[in-house]
């Protein structure tokens, strides 16, 4: 098993079979998701297309709405797909470092249950649970008109017109 898997070395006996599953289910769920991403990124390409060529038509306002809340739609699923990718191609990496199945917060193992059911978890249950608390308690930073964080505060400047 370790000469399909060389850095399966790395975990102790007992633990390499569990390993080696969840690092092609890892394999497996990435490229599930990098081809649903891939049909969803030419549907929604294709659609767009059709629909500006139908927009010059008479195409009816209900239509267009329907149509724009749809692209929308399929974005902000690929972006939420995108987010899940990085997470897999993390958890692939730590199998790989040998780190799979390590809580990243307070070093203790991650029960295998929760690493069949959440085969790229990062954190021990009750681990997670304090990163959610933190995450409620502290928002993202409050994003200006562009988008960007911290831009849209007013900051004291220096006129060079004055002496």
């Amino acid at each position: 098993m370790s000469t399909e898997f060389p850095f399966l070395e790395s975990y102790p006996k007992n633990k390499q079979e569990f390993v080696s599953g969840q690092y092609r289910k890892l394999i497996d769920l990435f490229n599930q998701i990098s081809e649903t991403m891939h049909h969803q990124t030419e549907d929604a390409l294709s659609n767009k297309l059709e629909g500006s060529e139908a927009s010059g038509s008479g195409m009816h306002q209900g239509d267009a709405g329907s149509e724009a809340y749809d692209r929308e739609f399929a974005l902000n699923m690929l972006g939420k797909e995108v987010d899940s990718l990085k997470e897999i191609e993390q958890a692939i990496k730590r199998v790989e470092n040998g780190k799979y199945g390590t809580c990243e917060m307070s070093g203790e193992e991650i029960p295998e249950m929760r690493l069949e059911a959440i085969p790229f978890a990062r954190y021990t249950v009750q681990c997670q649970a304090k990163c959610e608390e933190e995450q409620k308690n502290n928002p993202a930073p409050k994003q200006d008109d562009y988008g960007f964080s911290g831009f849209g505060e007013q900051t004291p400047t220096n006129s060079l017109d004055e002496d």
